[in-house]
């Protein structure tokens, strides 16, 4: 137990609101970790609300500036009742059962610096993730043409910040850095996208060739999206004007969290993990172009001044 244990028995309800509040003892902190809130009791005198069926949903959840993030409902047989909920029910916010009252003792988490996507890899709106995997979570894909990769991403599960460690990088297909590796710690989002970005200090050139994006670090408080699942799918991926095609989505065990991915699963765009934001480089051709036109204008510009002279 986390807190002491409170006890609603035969009391009326003098305020009309959904919860009765009764006050601790002694206020309970609780430090950066995983808890469950559970409550108990519940009967044909006594029902709690579930947001399975007619009635409207789902219970809201107050995040508290960024200090909490619901994870998941959970449930036990009445034999169980008491103990730790333990079997996984659908919904983040399943139950109207118990509530609490809460201050923020430190300052939330810091936004994340970096752009807005959407990236290549991208859902059309956020969406909370089904599956936790620790191992890296791959997107093999190719490069038709080069292209300028700006920044990397990592999925936001329901687009309420990062509250553990993700990683994200580009591999070549050999399992070399073909990126530096981006990490996104205990961050918020202030896009309300499902990815999160970063920006690179120095944008990299991916030349024709094959890649695998790679993301990994999700758990818990972060889960992944995996389009296996009654969630919808699958992840999108932006072809950038054919300069890009997606090949297959590969896995690694958790123990080789941070290499290539080289076990194949099923569908092309099978997770919500990495992304990255690109840019096209200019052909030879266009960079001539360029240059002339800067020329020219550096022609006019002395051609002013004497002019003037």
């Amino acid at each position: 137990l986390a807190t002491p244990i409170a006890a609603f028995s035969n009391v009326l309800n003098p305020t009309s609101q959904s919860f009765l509040f009764q006050n601790l003892d002694t206020p309970v902190v609780l430090n950066p970790g995983s808890y469950q809130l559970g409550s108990w009791g519940y009967s044909d005198i006594d029902p709690n609300f579930n947001t399975y069926g007619a009635n409207p949903g789902p219970v809201s959840f107050d995040a508290l500036g960024g200090s909490l993030t619901a994870l998941g409902s959970r449930y036990s047989m009445p034999g169980d009742a008491g103990s730790l909920a333990t079997l996984l029910d659908i919904g983040i916010t399943r139950y109207g059962g118990g509530t609490f009252d809460a201050v923020a003792l430190s300052s939330p988490p810091p936004v994340v610096p970096g752009p807005a996507g959407p990236g290549i890899y991208n859902l059309d709106s956020p969406i909370f993730g089904n599956q936790s995997w620790g191992g890296t979570l791959g997107l093999d894909f190719n490069v038709l043409a080069p292209i300028r990769i700006t920044a990397l991403g990592a999925f936001d599960s329901g687009a309420d910040g990062i509250a553990g460690v993700l990683k994200t990088a580009i591999f070549h297909s050999d399992g070399t850095l073909a990126t530096p590796i981006a990490a996104f710690s205990n961050v918020l989002n202030p896009t309300s996208q499902s990815f999160l970005f970063q920006n690179l200090d120095t944008p990299v050139v991916l030349n024709p060739g094959s890649y695998q994006l790679g993301s990994w670090g999700y758990g818990g408080l972060d889960p992944n999206f995996n389009t296996y699942g009654n969630n919808p799918g699958p992840v999108m991926f932006d072809s950038f004007g054919g300069r890009l095609s997606a090949v297959g989505s590969r896995y690694s065990m958790p123990s080789q969290a941070g290499q290539l991915a080289t076990l194949l699963d099923v569908g092309a765009t099978r997770y919500g993990a990495g992304s990255f934001l690109t840019a096209a480089v200019p052909e030879p051709a266009t960079w001539a172009m360029m240059i002339i036109g800067f020329g020219a204008a550096g022609s006019m510009i002395r051609r002013r001044k004497a002019v003037l002279a």
